[in-house]
């Protein structure tokens, strides 16, 4: 087959490297050799199938001589004896530019693995000057690929799918770092696929940690379905990159845009450049070049932008400047839903988890039919941005409402928090109960958090969120005393709280009442989840803070003494406590007063507990107080005793999440009421609570036991420490057969010294088998 190609400009350019004068340092061969140390020797070649070459030795970026020599002959002798396969000659070429580019003074990009691709016997021929735009082309090209992917990567912490449509030589998966759990697509050819992985074997050419390298073959009848097979997933936002793939046609660059437009979820991004010879016709005007890309990828569901090399250049700080209305650099997001999207209503097409639809993939040509005289490079443009609000959820939480699905919603939580100013300074206070859901947590937390010496803040919302800003916002203000010598005013503190609240755009859920007194008076202030604020004289906040405002409405006046003050606060807790659920247990106050903070833990307890059990709640010394087993489970003893076996059983379970009587969600949706369900657990596991922890290797475990034996032999009685000293090693290596197989878990508080229990499943066995340390358990009658 005749190699006349749009692209042969390029290759040419990338196949012959003019040679510089000996007079040059040293460095730039020393580099060279550097990038050859990462390829394995050649093999050696009779002289009369391969010319006798110089070192080759690259000129930087001299102007080229001009020279009348042909380059007849070049190409054959640098890509070695396989010359026949256009796809691997022009793979090749591209490899051979990276190659070249590699070794200048200040190379745009290196690709250390691009010279294990080449032949190492070199020719070397002048270049004609018109071959000098497609090696700018191509430079810029592959580093504007290069940032534009991992940009977007990391913007999109979602992004984890990345299809690159290349010659088969392509490096990127190897060369660029790439984010954590990427899966990268390579469709490409097949043989020059397997000719170049052939090439890097042994080069130490690896992917990233975490990351899968899947390639799909150009040749696949359905390239739709071969990516579906491969892992790609329509539901999940991919980033597609053109560099490389062989498109000779207008048909051929349609059925890409579709294959693209079928497959990818909306959002999806398609970057690229195309040779503008695919649409038969000179674009006079960067108009309707413009006009025409538009039109074509509109047409396909995209929203398209189009750049400029000067554009590019400018971008990347290059002093050069070219522009070519021959080359279309583009980069697309999808505007369509893909086949595997959930708006597609008619199940029976398929598309079920990810699967594409029955509708067949549009056929590409595989054929690559040059056209002599085009130059091309790949380029990928910056992303089109989205701005103002976006709906795009809408239909799918439509959708989902009719198929029965009820949307999630937020758990309610309780909390009184309120605060006043006095005459002197400030009071806060707030209840002590902590929830998770219908549970008390924590009968006694403290929700007053210390911020400096002269402020404190009272927290509501969740636990975590609340102790975490106001410790870094504290931490905050400590060095800002330790910078400025001064004491830290209310303000500073209200500034740096809404400051981060606002950022997260409400996701910290941390509602605050922040109070303190400083060089200007007293100060009491609010702060909303979202970043809002109030200065208020009194205040409150939380799920009872309905309750609590109807106190300090009817009794607050101005000039409040300090007495007087912590005894309304007092009574604005105790309403919230008695008139919420989620309110409860004890009242804290905090009284600031100027270089004065007096902190009144306890100060009420409105619910003291009235009911103690006559026998009295007795835990044996030494042991964790878990309850891991009981005698309604049949135990078998083994390995002389030293393990219990218990056969455990999958049950199915009713679980009811019971609403706590709060009042419906404050976005005016109808309360959710009781919701029925049905869950499958072992009757061991959800009796006792137990809590798996992560699998031990053989050290660990070893490790773990010499401890265990060690903690647990001083607790046992004189004649079982003989026993267990002498059969201990029998039910350790017992377990260490089985170690692959085991599940661990330990008791409900979780305790660093408590007993592991073991669960395995026997073979042919449905349910698990577990094992316990008989020595580590204590029977205690109930």
């Amino acid at each position: 087959m005749q190699l006349a190609s749009p692209y042969q400009q390029i290759f040419v350019a990338q196949n012959i490297i003019p040679q510089k004068s000996h007079e040059k340092g040293r460095g730039e061969a020393g580099e060279m050799a550097s990038l050859r140390s990462l390829c394995p020797p050649a093999t050696p070649k009779p002289s009369s199938a391969v010319r006798s070459t110089p070192p080759v030795v690259f000129a930087g970026r001299r102007k080229w001589a001009e020279s009348g020599r042909r380059t007849r002959g070049v190409v054959a002798s640098r890509l070695g004896a396989d010359g026949s396969d256009p796809l691997l000659q022009a793979a090749l070429r591209a490899a051979s530019l990276r190659f070249q580019e590699s070794l200048l003074p200040d190379p745009l990009f290196v690709d250390p693995y691009s010279g294990c691709l080449l032949s190492p016997t070199v020719s070397h021929e002048d270049l004609e000057d018109k071959c000098l735009p497609s090696l700018r082309h191509y430079r810029w090209t592959t580093k504007y690929i290069d940032d534009k992917l991992l940009a977007l990567l990391g913007t999109m912490d979602e992004l984890r799918q990345i299809v690159l449509l290349t010659d088969g030589m392509d490096t990127r998966p190897y060369r660029l770092s790439w984010p954590c759990s990427c899966i990268i697509f390579d469709i490409s050819p097949q043989s020059v696929f397997n000719v170049a992985s052939k090439k890097l074997k042994g080069t130490g050419a690896k992917i990233g940690r975490n990351c899968n390298l899947v390639h799909v073959p150009l040749e696949s009848i359905d390239l739709q379905a071969a990516l579906y097979k491969k892992g790609f997933s329509g539901n999940m936002p991919s980033l597609w990159a053109i560099q490389g793939l062989p498109i000779s046609t207008l048909t051929s660059l349609k059925g890409i845009l579709s294959l693209v437009s079928s497959s990818t979820k909306k959002g999806s991004i398609l970057m690229g450049e195309l040779p503008a010879f695919l649409t038969g016709t000179e674009f006079e005007t960067k108009e309707k070049r413009h006009q025409w890309t538009d039109k074509l990828f509109m047409s396909h569901g995209f929203r398209v932008n189009v750049v400029g090399y000067n554009e590019i250049a400018k971008n990347m700080h290059l002093d050069e400047s070219f522009d070519d209305t021959k080359n279309i650099v583009f980069s697309a997001e999808q505007l369509r839903f893909s086949d595997a999207e959930p708006h597609k209503e008619s199940d029976e097409q398929g598309g079920g988890n990810g699967a594409p639809s029955c509708r067949p993939s549009p056929s590409i040509d595989r054929v690559w039919i040059p056209n002599p005289g085009r130059q091309m490079a790949r380029l990928a443009a910056d992303a089109p941005t989205k701005g103002g609000f976006s709906f795009d959820l809408c239909q799918r939480n439509e959708m989902l409402l009719k198929k029965g699905m009820h949307l999630p919603t937020f758990r309610k939580t309780g909390t009184t928090i309120v605060g006043l100013v006095f005459q002197d300074g400030v009071i806060l206070g707030a209840d002590t109960r902590a929830t998770e859901g219908p549970i008390v947590a924590d009968k006694n937390c403290e929700k007053i958090h210390y911020m400096a010496p002269n402020i404190y803040c009272c927290g509501a919302g969740t636990a975590a969120d609340t102790e975490a800003v106001t410790d870094m916002v504290s931490s905050q203000l400590q060095l800002h005393r330790y910078a400025t010598g001064r004491e830290s005013r209310v303000v500073t503190a209200l500034t740096l709280l809404k400051s981060h609240l606002f950022s997260y755009q409400g996701h910290v859920s941390a509602a605050l009442v922040l109070g303190g007194v400083d060089v200007t008076g007293p100060h009491l202030h609010t702060v909303y989840p979202h970043g809002s604020t109030d200065t208020l004289p009194f205040a409150t906040m939380g799920s009872g803070s309905l309750a609590a405002m109807a106190v300090f409405e009817s009794k607050f006046r101005e000039g409040l003494t300090k007495e007087e003050g912590i005894i309304l606060v007092s009574e604005a807790i105790c309403s919230g406590i008695f008139n919420d659920l989620g309110s409860g247990s004890n009242v804290d106050v905090c009284v600031i007063t100027k270089g004065h903070t007096e902190y009144l833990r306890n100060h009420q307890l409105p619910n003291p507990r009235t009911y103690v059990s006559s026998r009295g709640y007795n835990f044996v010394k030494g042991h964790t107080g878990d309850e891991l087993l009981s005698d309604s489970f049949l135990c078998k003893e083994i390995e002389n005793g030293m393990l219990w076996e218990v056969e455990g059983k999958w049950v199915v379970k009713g679980a009811v999440d019971v609403d706590i009587g709060a009042n419906p969600s404050a976005e005016g949706g109808e309360d959710e009421g009781v919701d029925d369900t049905a869950t499958k657990v072992v009757d061991i596991v959800d009796t006792f609570r137990l809590q798996e922890q992560p699998a031990f290797d053989k050290k660990q475990f070893v490790t773990y036991i010499k401890r265990y034996i060690k903690l647990l032999t001083p607790k046992l009685d004189e004649e079982k420490q003989e026993l267990f000293k002498k059969h201990i090693e029998g039910a350790t290596k017992f377990l260490l057969s089985k170690l692959k197989d085991l599940q661990f878990f330990v008791g409900e508080s979780m305790h660093d010294d408590g007993s592991l229990v073991f669960a395995y499943y026997k073979d042919g066995a449905t349910d698990p088998t577990f094992l316990y340390f008989a020595c580590g358990l204590k029977e205690i009658k109930c």
